[in-house]
């Protein structure tokens, strides 16, 4: 029975020697604790570095574009890539890749990133997974992509791809691109690996409004 909801006569030392019990057992912990927010790099198959950026950009290859900083903004938790568009005719264009190695064996993997507008107009961003026959990422193969809009709100893309079993090397490189001028976006939450990192679903309601969730089924 609750303590609120017993008899009133003799409940005051009932509750004192309750209170008692439950501080010397090391049970009284106090006030809660906030959680951290899980993200997609927070997932154990993800084989990314650093790819949440909390505290800078390290890991990171600055492929094309004017420059790329660290920001405190972040999709999930704190912390992003802020990459500045260069021109690379005919369109303005930013990239940063990362190698990862230790492929082999694997059928399929997923890729996914976060992707926010900083200023101008990018028409639209995406991933460039370039796989490669080694685990430093020297002897090229095919290459794939995939792409799409973004938004001044966080969004997200991702994708899962085949491998066969020569790839043991994949090159995973977040791209924008614009033929409006120069532009900034934040990138997060970069995932490689066999998980849930790729889901492709967009807007956890940072647009400000339900508009693109449903509670019927298509």
């Amino acid at each position: 029975m609750h303590p609120t909801l017993a008899p009133q006569h003799g409940s005051r030392s009932l509750w004192t020697k309750t209170i008692v019990f439950i501080a010397a057992s090391g049970l009284l912990v106090g006030l809660p604790v906030p959680v951290r927010a899980q993200g997609p790099c927070d997932d154990p198959a993800n084989r990314t570095l650093n790819g949440d950026f909390p505290i800078d950009t390290y890991g990171w290859v600055l492929e094309i574009g004017s420059n790329s900083s660290h920001s405190l903004d972040g999709n999930v938790g704190p912390g992003s890539i802020e990459v500045v568009s260069a021109p690379e005719a005919p369109d303005e264009l930013t990239k940063i890749n990362q190698c990862v190695g230790g492929l082999a064996g694997l059928s399929s993997i997923d890729l996914g990133a976060s992707f926010r507008i900083a200023s101008g107009t990018p028409y639209g961003c995406g991933i460039e997974a370039r796989k490669y026959s080694d685990d430093n990422c020297t002897t090229p193969m095919d290459l794939m992509g995939f792409y799409t809009y973004v938004y001044t709100y966080w969004s997200r893309i991702g994708s899962t791809i085949d491998l066969d079993p020569a790839v043991r090397g994949i090159r995973i490189s977040p791209i924008c691109f614009s033929s409006t001028g120069v532009f900034s976006v934040h990138i997060d939450d970069i995932y490689l690996g066999v998980g849930v990192g790729a889901i492709i679903f967009n807007d956890g309601f940072e647009s400000g409004s339900t508009s693109v969730w449903s509670a019927e089924v298509p």
